[in-house]
């Protein structure tokens, strides 16, 4: 039978077993489990998922999770082209709304022509879709970034005043004043930065990152350019930028006849924007200065993840950025330097009436 309710059960010596509940039948089961990370999230939201993420030609390798309403839409008639992901959750508080059948708890209610791919595995339930899932604390996962501030003082970096930061391989330059480094990281030797100033912070690569890096800034992060990580198996990745304010890309000069800095500091956001991290504001949203970037129709590309209090205006009718989220599957098991956990556990497998060599469960030292 299948093992709905894991209880744990503790031992003399303080270690513990799970046994799997069925009805009135427990069963001994081996459980792989590992602390839960927002970087382990190709999506991860409080508020919500609006209608436009989660149609047509959608694709989301990675988990996806929001504690508020998760729209869900496809104009074809049957499963060809829906919306894909890898696995899905929502809170009692949100729900799954589907563009013609209002709310739903499968991935696919009746009436419906909306199919979520892979469905087939959703429709088995947990864990790849879940309608009814633990809510994420995302204002405790906002005082743990905000912590971090203590850990970069004793071993990484505090920065105080910055206005843009231009990552250049090994090293982060440092602005304060248009056109003069004020300071040079040597990230070879620190994996953490933390900004402590309220106004924002631009940021982009001059060289592609050559190590993995952690940037956590007091105020909103701009995303003022291509953010490259070199492609080694070992380096360059993972990036995590994490703004306790919220995530913007900020309006290009070239296109509203404003001023900038000289290179190689100025604003490009003119042009298609691809960044390789993963993007994290607790409290805030991501969003565009110019929801119309400038009356262009633009891609946004996030090769990594987003976990964001709410999702803000990228786009205004046909124009603007259109985000795609390509999951960065090394996410799955290694996270951004210093990223706290969710303060919770995810059971990835178990198996039933695991062999113990004819020993009782209690004389194994497992």
């Amino acid at each position: 039978s299948k093992i709905i309710v894991l209880q744990h059960h503790e031992r003399f010596d303080g270690t513990g077993y799970p046994l799997g509940l069925a009805g009135e039948i427990t069963r001994e089961v081996s459980v792989r489990a590992a602390p839960d990370y927002p970087s382990r999230y190709a999506l991860l939201t409080d508020m919500g998922i609006p209608p436009g993420i989660l149609g047509d030609g959608a694709r989301l390798e990675g988990p996806v999770h929001s504690n508020g309403i998760v729209d869900i839409a496809s104009t074809s008639p049957d499963s060809a082209g829906d919306p894909w992901v890898s696995s899905i959750s929502t809170t009692s508080r949100g729900g799954f709304r589907f563009c013609d059948a209002g709310t739903g708890f499968s991935p696919h209610p009746d009436g419906s022509r909306v199919w979520v791919r892979p469905y087939p595995s959703h429709r088995q339930g947990r864990p790849t879709w879940d309608p009814f899932a633990d809510p994420v604390d995302f204002g405790r996962l906002s005082d743990l970034f905000a912590d971090l501030r203590t850990a970069a003082a004793d071993s990484g970096e505090v920065i105080w005043g910055a206005r843009r930061l231009l990552i250049d391989g090994d090293r982060l330059l440092v602005s304060s004043e248009q056109g003069v480094v004020s300071d040079t990281v040597d990230l070879a030797t620190t994996d953490l930065v933390y900004v402590a100033s309220f106004s924002d912070v631009l940021v982009k690569t001059a060289g592609a990152l050559t190590s993995p890096l952690t940037i956590v800034a007091n105020g909103q992060i701009g995303l003022m350019g291509n953010i490259h990580c070199s492609t080694g198996e070992f380096t360059g990745a993972p990036l995590g930028l994490v703004s306790l304010s919220g995530i913007f890309i900020p309006a290009d000069p070239d296109s509203h006849a404003g001023a900038d800095w000289p290179p190689p500091w100025q604003i490009e956001t003119d042009g298609h924007l691809t960044v390789e991290a993963f993007l994290c504001a607790p409290d805030g949203a991501i969003r565009a200065e110019d929801p119309t970037a400038g009356g262009r129709s633009l891609s946004f590309n996030v090769i990594g993840g987003l976990a964001v209090g709410r999702m803000g205006a990228l786009s205004a009718g046909t124009h603007g950025y259109d985000m795609t989220i390509v999951y960065d599957g090394r996410l799955t098991s290694v996270h951004p330097p210093a990223f706290p956990s969710l303060e919770q556990w995810k059971i990835y497998s178990w198996v039933p009436d695991p062999d113990h060599d004819g020993h009782e469960i209690d004389e194994d030292l497992f």
